[in-house]
């Protein structure tokens, strides 16, 4: 799956995280917006902090490695997406919406919302699943065979004007096409 030089650092950091999680760890996410989006340095997430405070402290840590600065909206029920994800938008004036799974965000209506809004206003969506990938995101890391596969929509890519550099694309499986 890995191959040349930037597939060769993914999969040592890949292989060091311990790639028989279910999940892609969060440091995994952090280093890999990093590989896509070069000169981008503000990550918004949306999710219920004190359900993913965890979470929010190993991207913080990694943030701060990478120098990437990240920022979370609590998002405790439906009703708090839209404020949350217009604070990141607007007042944080984040570059990229990162997707952890969580019960409200990853429902599919949830997700088509915020995929759009994002769109919208030119911000990418870095999904959490292959149906996020499917419904607008940029990508998303998974875990199949036990090895982490990169999910691209090229279309989505296309429209927000972003090259997905080539070490990464030869790699990865494409869901959407331009």
């Amino acid at each position: 799956m890995f191959r040349g030089l930037g597939s060769a650092i993914l999969a040592v950091l890949f292989a060091a995280s311990g790639l028989l999680a279910q999940n892609v760890s969060n440091r995994q996410q952090v280093f890999f917006f990093k590989q896509v989006f070069k000169a981008k340095t503000k990550l918004g997430i949306l999710c219920n902090k004190d359900q993913k405070q965890a979470d929010l402290s190993e991207i913080d840590i990694a943030a701060m490695s990478y120098q990437v600065w990240s920022k979370a909206a609590n998002v405790k029920s439906l009703g708090d997406v839209g404020s949350g994800l217009r604070n990141l938008l607007n007042k944080e004036k984040v570059e990229a919406i990162l997707l952890l799974p969580d019960p409200i965000i990853s429902t599919p209506d949830t997700r088509k919302f915020i995929i759009q809004q994002c769109m919208l206003e030119k911000i990418p969506v870095i999904g959490d699943s292959a149906e996020a990938v499917q419904d607008g995101a940029v990508y998303a890391l998974v875990i199949k065979d036990n090895k982490v596969q990169v999910l691209l929509n090229l279309r989505a890519a296309a429209a927000l004007d972003i090259q997905i550099p080539p070490e990464i694309l030869n790699d990865a499986t494409v869901l959407v096409q331009p």
